[in-house]
Parts: C-alpha cells; structure tokens; sequence
C-alpha cells in the first residue's frame, strides 16, 4: 500500500496522494486544529441551512441561480422527498449550468458521501477542481456565509488494496472516477467504494446503458441516484432508464440567452469539397478575429488520414492562424503541444478526429468545419452543444459543412438543408428524441413500484401475439390467478400498467426429464406472458414466449368468457397492405391423407407449397412472407390458428405494444379481401438451367447498387471508371449453350461474363479478358465480385431470376398492349438510326428528339444522363408542391434507319425500363447517382450534363425529399416500332413491361415510336 501522510500547502490546499488517486481539500482560511483537514462533518454543519434559491435574470452568470437550475433542484428535492430511491435524470442543455446544479444539490442535501462518474480522463479532472471550489456557486451569491469546501477524491488508477481504499473513502467528501478506472477492481473494494457512498451523480449520462456504467448503477440500489445529461439518448437507440424527474427544452435555454445562437452555413463543390469548407471556415474566422472575438476553429475529419489531408488544406489557405492537427495517432506530447498552441492563441486552428469532447471546456470553440458530418441524431446534438456555449468575449457560432450526397440519419435532413435555422431545427430534433424517451419513462412508470418498473425495462418480447376479440367494458388482468397457480408465477404482485392496460408476469414449471428413472432432475422453464388490452379496439392481445398454444384460458381470465380469439381465413388480414409479398416459409395440412397429414415447406422448398395448396384436400395453415409498405420492407407471418408474428425487433414491451395496435387495425379492417392477399403472392422457382425466355437487362443487387463503396473502382483494359460509370447489360438471347452473357462496360472497354445456372446455382465465367475491381483494401477479379454481387437478370414474360438461380414470376397470363398505346411522332429531319447526341450535342438525333420534347415543358432539372451507369439518356424532374415529377426517357436507334416490327428493336430498351424502376423506390439513390455522375464528368474535364437546373440545386432537392411524394414516368423512345405494324411479339413484350413497372413502382409508361 503506497498512502502520504495528508500535508497543508502554503496555497491553502490539504492533499493526501494514494497509489490510485488524491484528495484535495480547499481549507483557505477555514481550517483549525479543532476540524482537523478532512472533518467532513464540520463541513457539512457549515452548508446550513442551505443554498439560496434566488432567481438569476435571463443569461446572467451572477446573482443568483437561473431558472433551469432552480427548476432542476426543486425537481430532484421533490423526487427525493417522496422516499423514491429510483434513480433521477434531469435533463438541461448546454450552457444552463449543469455542474452548478450538482454541486448545489450537494450542498443543499447536505450529502455525506457523493459519488460522481463521468465519461473520461479531461472530463473527471474539471469535474474535480469544480467540487473542490464549489465552483460559481460562491461568485452566485448563493452559499450559506461561512461556507466550508468539501474534500474531493479523484481516482485516476485502478486501485488494488481494499484497505487503501477505506482510507480514500475516509478522507473524501466527494468521490471522482471513471467507469473505466472502477472496471477492473477487485469486488471487495468497489463494494467498500459503493457502500460507503450515500449518492450517486452520472455526469454526461446517455453513456449509463454502458456495461460499466450500469454495475455501478445497479450498486446504488436503494440510494439516491441522479442522471445529468444534455441529451437523454442513444446512439444505439436505447432507453437510458430511470425517471425524468426534470427536462429544460433546448428552447428555452436559447430563450434564456445561454446556448449560442447557431449560424449554419453549406458549401458546395463537387471536386474538392474539403477545400470549400477550409476556405470559408477561415473567411468566418477572420472576420470574427477582427470584431475582437475571441473564437477558435476545429475542423473535425473522420480518419486520420483525412485530418493529415485536411491540415495541409489549412495550412494554405489559413497560414496566418498556425493551424495545428490532434488525433489518437500522435504521441501524447505532440497532443499535449498542439492543445498548448491551442490554449495560448498562438494557433487558432485545430485539426482533430474525435478529439476534444465530453469534458473539454472551452467554449471560445465557436467555428465548426464539419469534413465529415455526424450521421445520426444523437451524437449531432451532443456534438453542436459544445459551440453553443456562452463566454466572455465570444459571439454566435458558426457551423460550415459541404453540401453532401451522402446517406444521413432521415432526420437531420432538416438540419444539413442548404438554408436550415439550426436554432430552430435543433431544439425541434432534441425535442422529438426526448418526447420519445420520456413516453418510455413514463409508460414504466405506471408499472407501480420502482423494483416492477426495473424489471420493466429488461423486458423485450419478440413480435408476436394472438388477437382475442372482447365485449367487456374493463377488463381484470387479475383474474390470471385464478387459472394460473401463484406458485408458478415469480413475477409477483402482478406488474400492471393500468393507465395502458398491459399486463406482463413470468412463470416457472418443472417437469421431471424423461431420461431419468427415479426424481432429482428436473427441467425447469421459464416463459415470458404480455398482456395488453386495447380498450378503443376491443381487442386483447397476448405473447407467449414459448409460442405455444392460443392460451384462450388467460384471454378468459382477463377479458370474460365472451373472448373470442381472431382465427382462420381472417388472419391473414394481418398482410393487407404489403406490395410485391414474397413468401419464405408456408405450412400445409392435407385434411384426408394419413401419410403425410402436415409439410412444412422452407426456403427454397417454399413453392412445393403453394400448388399444394391449391388441391382441394390440403390448405395452408401458416405463412410467413417479406414485402414492403409505404416503401419500407416488412416482415408478417400468420397461423390460421390465430397467430401474428414479425422479425422486427421490440426494444422495449412499449414498442409491442403499438405494433400490436397496428396488427389490430388490419384484421378489423373489412375492406381488406382475404382471398386477393393470398392471390398477390409471388411464387418462387428453383431453376437448374435459363427458363426460355429473352434476357432484357441485368441489375446489381439492391445493397450494392444504393450503397456502393465509395473508393470501389472498375477498370477493364486500360480504363478505369467508378461503378457509377460502369454500364451492366445482357446480350439478348441465350448463349449456344443456353447461358446468359452479361456485358461490363467503362467507356470503349468491355469485359463479358457468361453466368452459369445448373444445380449448383448460379456464377459468373469470364468469356475473354477480366475487369478488376478495387478499393482502398485490394483488388478482386470480375468473376470473384460478381461470385458476391451476383447480377440480377430481367426476363421478358415478366420474370426476373435473383441469384443464386430463385425465379420469381407471377402466374398469370398478361393482354398484349393496345397498339393505340403508342404514340407516333414524325421524325423529319431525324437520323432515326443515330441514337446518342454525343459530345457535339447533336440535335438531329432520337435523343435530340426527346430532348426538344421535353423542352416544350417547363422542368426545373433536364439531365443529359447518357452513357456507361446512366440512371437514363435524359432525366428530367420538376417539384409540384408536395410532390416530385420525373421523367426517365430511354432512347433506341431503329436498325437499319428503317421502321419495322423486329422484336429485337425492343428488347434492350424493355430492359432499361424495368431496371430504372427501382429509382421510383430509391429516389435519395437516383439523386446521389446523378450528382455522382456529374461529378465524374467535371473531373474528366467533359460538358456538364445538366441542360436545365444546376447540380448545386439538386443537391437541394436531395435534402428536401423526405418531405416529398414521388411520381414517374419512364418514357421509350423507339422510332423503329411502328403504331400499326407492331408485331404480337413487340405489344406482348410491351404490356409485360408495362405491368412490371407500374406494380413494382406505381411507374407509369410512355412509349414513343412511328406511325
């Protein structure tokens, strides 16, 4: 044990050093012989009789207490008055005065022993010299006179000896740790830590769901225990726990004056983004500098290798402020050094990758250059907190970031727009993020006591129930003891929310094993039961863990005899709503056949199902399918037993129960014809060998074609293009030996792959030379990447075959097209038989014809999209209020310049229609794409393609989709089909397109073509 005798320094400071910490004391001229040092309880006696609660004005740092700080205090007193030991969050935002806060309640409760834990090593150093001075509470006028400072303990090693830590304990008032220096220690010494602490503070609180965190958590059972935070969530979206006893709206504290107004401002530059911000960034600190701002610049990138890249950026255009670079690869004195250039003023730039956080106190941080932008919400709002703090020689903040094409959280679209208030938006943003977590505090807290509402929070049932109609008028979730013995449920009393009816209890059986002759071994399970009664639907819906049974007992119980549970040909209202459903798994009964009474078919087994189905002896008894609604894909099964189940997850019993009351809607939803859900299935085929059908076109897989990586490169021969750029076509027609050949095409080079189906399923053999594909972790062959993003092949007949070789096409037959459905144009002066307009932009040409088209109507973007990847040749799109128009027009040469009926003429241009469909599903990708494409063009030193609109504008339109309707309309222009000489072939091939593209995109199809 390595332990210093306590000594009195000539500044006043008593301090005792342990091997894993030290506590400090503030004596001043407090000390006697009589108090000794650390006489805490001398110290207390002199916080009577209490702290002052007198009002502050408006954003006044003197003179009292301010409002949310007041409001807090007397929401935690209250919370405590009431004997609850649950533990306390109070929520007040950047700048209101958190840490004041604490150390009133500390002094105001007169707390014998604290405990604070906060996130790191800065945050825990402030944290303590803030305790050791009380901080502003004395400057605020509100400490008792002749107040005494307490002794602080701040432990910065992991301690190793259980006596030791008795004595730290002993010499501190107040307690400082990390989690992390807790984590490691012997179980007898934190527990002499936790027990002889009265409370607990969580400083920076959205991390208690951490492991760590919550074992400290837990060890303060039954004692007082309060959450601080800014921002009461999660990046991993889970419930923080515990009450709200306080929540000050981020509002208000931008109405009081002590979070900075936020100025937001967006750059665009498609080429060296990076750049744009750098220089603007600077522009915004000079200008700051010389109105006698004390303001600071960080430039926050994402990797380390993008800071290095950024840094030289500020070392051109901001020279004059030394810009400095911090990241976790630099030796601790460079760090150490570069903070030191900081804190002095001799730079005035910073550089970092996550540096700086929680518990960095400087609030002349007020220009933020965002490289690289917080993708969710959470981390966003923590992250723009720390500029907005008030100080003494500093103005407003400044936030500056490149208009991007990339993915965010949907909900901070609002907040990267071109023109977002940010004062607005994220006091909005913080507000829904709150709303949600106190609708989870606050349905635990009906549960009743704080034990039931903890056990609460641990319970995630999976998504599933059985559906009861009830008549009753209230219902007695009691009543489940009477057919369920007291001694099988160790849930008791029962945990009931009687303001939202649920209900949940877990029972325990035993059951002797079967492999045992004699009793001693026993098989005991646990299941979970949740109960909940929708009172406005009159229905009751129950989840069972074990997934056994309808438990129509328990429904009785609850609800009275005249429960009847929702079964049969009416469940399967549940999947009312879900477009292109896809079944995975189908159970059937054959009512008359002893052999094989019940199948279950899975998988690839699937369709064995369906005809099956059909007979007249056997009916499906369960089925469980994927699909989409409202653009989102879901998950629904059903058993005609009276079971509805999901894969979505339940992060809480909340979130099943609203999901509950959705699955409740549909199956009393009349409208919805049982008959035409089950007949809208598609039915998969398993395929050893290419159906005979003609190949029309080939597309990447969902994942890769609307995420693909962004250093993925192509390069075939000697050309080497983004997959943006690379164009992925199908010869039409089957090999000789009846595969399919799929063309990779960068410009003028070409690679082809034949892609083999036989029983092995599907994979790609090169026909000559290979492309390769790289990215920033090493190159892949063609074969090796099309073996995982194996392409997926459009069929005519209305077919389309998913790897690894799964068929899925409807079983109907479609009409042929009224051949009045093509429109004949006159194409005089027209080279019918030259397609593209090329780099001369040639107007003479069918595309040329479709471009002066469109022209005759007003469209706020006319993209000249042609080329290897194009979304289409011409892609034009305008806004309507609420809603988005676009138009994708695919442009076909006629062979030959002459008009006829080849079906040939179609087959490629069928096949660029159904695959642009995905882009009415995918509009945010179509968007990216787009700008993508552009981007690629200016750097190749080539036209812009935009004939209408800019690309700075689209950017804009990128952030305002999640507020818009999306409409189609693919247009083929084809002048070698002829109105009145089409053939059966060419009008077949049409309407099967037609058909594909309105169910799978509510897409509507113009074709264009001769008389």
């Amino acid at each position: 044990m390595s332990m210093d005798a306590p000594s009195l320094g000539t500044d006043g400071i008593a301090e005792r050093r342990f091997a894993f910490g030290v506590v400090r004391r503030n004596c001043g001229h407090g000390v006697n012989e009589e108090s000794g040092l650390f006489d805490h309880e001398s110290v207390r006696a002199s916080w009577l009789p209490g702290i002052s609660f007198r009002a502050a004005g408006a954003g006044k740092v003197d003179g009292g207490l301010r409002r949310a700080q007041l409001g807090a205090l007397h929401a935690i007193l209250a919370h405590w008055s009431t004997g609850s030991s649950e533990p306390a969050t109070v929520v007040l935002p950047t700048g209101t005065g958190k840490t004041e806060t604490m150390l009133a309640l500390l002094v105001e409760a007169r707390i014998d022993r604290l405990l604070v834990v906060v996130p790191s090593d800065a945050l825990r150093s402030q944290l303590t010299k803030k305790f050791e001075a009380l901080g502003l509470l004395g400057e605020l006028g509100v400490l008792p006179d002749g107040a005494l400072l307490p002794a602080v303990g701040m432990i910065t090693g992991r301690p190793k000896d259980v006596a030791e830590m008795r004595e730290f304990v002993q010499a501190s008032q107040v307690i400082v740790s990390t989690p992390n220096a807790l984590a490691g220690c012997p179980k007898d010494i934190a527990e002499s830590l936790f027990e002889s602490c009265d409370a607990l503070f969580f400083d920076e609180a959205h991390h208690v769901r951490a492991a760590t965190w919550t074992q400290i958590r837990d060890a303060f059972t039954g004692k007082k225990v309060v959450q601080f935070t800014a921002t009461p969530f999660r990046e991993d979206g889970q419930h923080m726990q515990g009450r709200f006893a306080y929540i000050f709206p981020l509002r208000e504290a931008q109405s009081d004056g002590v979070y900075s107004v936020i100025n937001y401002e967006s750059v665009f530059d498609l080429n060296d983004p990076d750049a744009a911000i750098a220089t603007r960034a600077v522009e915004v600190l000079d200008a700051d500098v010389a109105e006698g701002l004390d303001h600071l610049l960080m430039a926050r990138c994402k990797t380390q290798v993008d800071a290095e890249r950024v840094h030289a950026i500020y070392g051109g255009v901001g020279s004059a402020h030394s810009p400095v670079i911090m990241h976790s690869g630099m030796a601790q004195s460079r760090r150490d050094a570069a903070l030191k250039e900081i804190i002095s003023r001799r730079s005035r730039i910073i550089v970092c990758v996550d540096m700086l956080g929680e518990g960095f106190d400087l609030p002349q941080l007020k220009i933020a250059a965002l490289h690289d932008p917080k993708r969710s919400l959470a981390p966003t709002l923590q992250f723009a907190g720390r500029f907005a703090r008030v100080a003494d020689g500093t103005g407003d903040a400044t936030v500056i970031t490149g208009r991007s094409d990339r993915l965010f959280d949907k909900r901070l679209s609002r907040l990267y727009g071109e023109d977002a208030d940010w004062n607005l938006v994220i006091a909005e943003l913080s507000q829904e993020a709150i709303l949600y977590q106190e609708r989870v505090s606050q349905f635990e807290q009906a549960f009743g006591s704080q034990e039931v509402r903890v056990a609460t929070r641990a319970v995630a049932p999976k998504m599933s129930t059985v559906v009861f109609k009830t008549t009753c008028e209230e219902w007695t979730p009691e009543g489940v003891l009477d057919v369920i013995p007291a001694d099988d449920i160790i849930t008791l009393p029962l945990p009931i929310n009687h303001e939202e009816n649920v209900m949940w209890f877990v029972t325990r059986t035993r059951q002797v094993v079967p492999w045992v002759d004699g009793p001693g071994i026993e098989d005991v399970a646990h299941s979970l039961f949740v109960l909940h009664w929708d009172k406005d639907q009159d229905l009751l819906f129950i989840n069972h863990s074990a997934l056994e049974g309808t438990n129509t007992h328990i429904a009785k119980a609850a609800v009275g005899d005249t429960a009847a549970i929702i079964k049969g040909e009416d469940i399967f209202r549940a999947m009312g709503d879900m477009a292109r459903p896809v079944p995975t798994n189908v159970g059937v009964l054959d009512i008359y056949s002893r052999a094989r009474r019940f199948s279950m078919h899975v998988g690839a087994d699937v369709t064995d199902g369906f005809p099956a189905a059909e007979e007249a002896t056997k009916i499906q008894t369960n089925l469980f399918a994927a699909g989409f609604r409202e653009g989102e894909r879901v998950t629904v099964g059903v058993s005609l037993k009276g079971r509805v189940w999901s894969y979505l997850v339940a992060r809480n019993i909340l979130d099943w129960v609203e999901w509950c009351r959705d699955v409740g809607r549909r199956l009393l939803d009349e409208s919805i014809d049982v008959q035409a859900v089950k007949r809208n299935f598609i039915r998969p085929e398993i395929l050893n060998c290419w159906p005979d059908a003609v190949p029309l076109g080939a597309e990447w897989p969902p994942s890769l074609l609307l995420s693909p990586p962004t250093s993925l490169q192509v390069r075939i021969g000697a050309t080497e293009v983004p997959l943006t750029d690379l164009e992925l076509s199908v010869e039409p027609g089957l090999t000789d030996d009846g595969q399919v050949r799929i063309i990779l095409r960068a410009e003028d080079s070409e690679a082809k792959y034949d892609l083999v189906l036989d029983v092995d399923g599907m994979r790609a053999c090169p026909v000559a030379d290979e492309a390769m594909f790289t990215t920033t972790r090493g190159s892949t062959s063609g074969a090796e990447f099309l073996a995982k993003n194996c392409p997926i092949i459009l069929l005519g007949g209305d077919g389309v075959v998913y790897p690894p070789g799964i068929l899925y096409r409807p079983q109907r037959d479609i009409p042929a097209l009224d051949r009045d459905r093509i429109i004949a144009l006159a194409w005089d002066g027209i080279a019918i038989n030259k397609e593209s307009r090329g780099p001369s932009r040639d107007p003479a040409t069918v595309q040329g014809a479709a471009l002066d088209l469109l022209r005759t109507q007003a469209w706020d973007f006319v993209i000249d999209d042609d080329g290897s990847g194009e979304v289409a040749d011409l892609v034009a799109l305008r806004r309507a209020e609420t809603t988005l128009e676009v138009v994708l027009v695919h442009c076909k040469f006629a062979h030959g310049g002459t008009v006829g009926a080849r079906v040939a003429d179609l087959y490629e241009l069928c096949g660029q229609a159904q695959k642009s469909a995905a882009w009415r599903r995918n509009p945010e990708s179509m968007i990216r794409r787009l700008l993508a494409r552009e981007r690629n063009r200016l750097a190749k030193g080539r036209r812009t393609g935009f004939e209408s609109g800019t690309d700075r504008d689209l950017l804009r339109l990128l952030s305002e989709l999640p507020s818009l309707a999306v409409q189609m309309q693919i247009v083929l222009v084809q002048p070698g089909l002829s109105q009145t000489r089409a053939s059966a072939s060419q009008l077949e091939l049409l309407a099967a397109t037609e058909t594909y593209v309105r169910e799978t995109s509510a897409t509507r199809l113009e074709i264009l073509g001769s008389g």
